[in-house]
């Protein structure tokens, strides 16, 4: 499955590289080398915890970021619905709830400081027309 992942992750932040995007082909290929370092690991040693926790981190990190500045084409906060289906996986239901409720601390805490005001999205809903009299 991580090698699946990784021929999709390196291509896209080569792209994400290329167009600009410097910050998010940054994450992408650190997440693409923690899975290679993932792959490895765990073969030597009998410790899987220390791998899987590692990868959970830098996603969480990942997926804080894209929900703070909205990410590539601003559709960073759909990637952090997809957190807590992660850790439930790799983690299990205890420790994957845990991992969950601190990804969502943090993102409230930094909304609710309103830290650096100037890089943070913000989500506004659309507003309705009203209706001119002539029509």
């Amino acid at each position: 499955m991580s090698i699946i992942i990784l021929l999709i992750l390196i291509p896209l932040g080569i792209v994400d590289l290329i167009r600009g995007h410097y910050t998010a082909g940054g994450f992408v290929l650190v997440i693409a080398v923690v899975l290679i370092f993932n792959q490895i690991s765990p073969r030597k040693s009998a410790n899987y915890l220390f791998p899987i926790c590692c990868s959970i981190s830098i996603v969480a990190f990942c997926f804080l970021y894209t929900l703070v500045t909205g990410g590539v084409g601003k559709i960073g906060f759909l990637w952090y619905f997809t957190f807590p289906l992660f850790t439930l996986l790799l983690l299990g239901s205890k420790r994957g709830v845990v991992a969950s409720l601190l990804l969502l601390s943090l993102s409230i805490i930094f909304f609710a400081a309103k830290v650096n005001e100037g890089a943070t999205l913000y989500f506004t809903l659309p507003r309705r027309k009203e209706k001119e009299d002539g029509e």
